[in-house]
């Protein structure tokens, strides 16, 4: 499966191995090929964890040197997309010093907010984005500038995209979330003995500071190629800021049940 590429679906099976080996060879390879898998989905800091298990166990094993390299250069990386805050402090420090002589460069003020912003000091950021955006128009166009900055009308005043405020935004726009889903198969039919309905289970949490109303839940099984066997909807009605409410449908409207594919759980409400 590794070498399919499935790698959400491998990782499981090889944690089984790492817990479950009573082979230490095959539960440390086991562990090379998790550190793999791990870097391809992003997830650096357990991949490093994966690797340098693999060499404390066996320093001299075939996968060592691999190890090793994928050790120093995933830190590297890391390092770089999350420094700590005393390298954090350091590079800031630097790089006033710098702009000491050089007050003037734009590449170094534009470095200089990136490192604040990285610092989580949004605001003081912000204030440098627009600086600079006034200062050199073209940095508008800079996609550092777009991803942090919201310009307002007339560009006399701005919006700083902190992830509190992208956070607040994503609230606004889908105040409700379908959450700690799954799914199974109930009832008996008197003759086949076959299940006869295919349950769907979940909550649906509204994050946002108001009240709603009309809240519902729809549910639809699909097939193969998207085919749509069934839908259900379960109604809630109002829903507080913060609360969780569960809900269930049931459905049986397809031939064989064997044939669903999967389900989607969406939550609409009033506006």
């Amino acid at each position: 499966m590794y070498n399919d590429r499935q790698y959400h679906q491998v990782i499981p099976r090889l944690q089984q191995i790492v817990e479950g080996s009573n082979e230490v060879s095959t539960a440390n390879e086991a562990r090379y090929i998790l550190g793999l898998s791990y870097e391809k989905i992003e997830g650096h800091k357990d991949a490093i964890i994966m690797f340098s298990t693999y060499v404390r166990i066996e320093p001299e094993g075939q996968y060592a040197p691999e190890s090793r390299e994928s050790i120093q250069r995933l830190t590297r990386n890391y390092e770089q997309q999350f420094p700590s805050e005393e390298s954090l402090e350091t590079n800031i420090a630097s790089l006033r010093t710098e702009l000491t002589a050089s007050p003037n460069s734009m590449p170094l003020q534009a470095g200089l907010a990136d490192l604040i912003w990285k610092q989580g000091n949004y605001d003081e950021a912000g204030r440098l984005y627009f600086d600079l955006s006034r200062k050199y128009p073209d940095f508008k166009n800079n996609s550092m500038f777009t991803e942090r900055i919201e310009l307002q009308t007339g560009s006399s005043s701005y919006v700083v995209l902190s992830p509190a405020e992208l956070q607040r935004r994503d609230i606004a726009k889908t105040p409700l979330r379908i959450i700690n889903t799954t799914s199974f198969r109930t009832g008996r039919d008197r003759y086949t003995r076959t299940a006869k309905f295919y349950v769907v289970t979940g909550q649906v949490l509204n994050r946002s500071d108001q009240t709603l109303y009309g809240v519902e839940v729809t549910t639809t099984v699909y097939g193969f190629g998207s085919t749509v066997f069934d839908t259900a909807t379960f109604r809630i009605g109002l829903l507080n800021p913060g609360e969780t409410r569960a809900f269930s449908s049931r459905m049986s409207n397809f031939e064989d049940m064997n044939t669903i594919t999967r389900f989607e759980s969406t939550a609409t409400y009033q506006k």
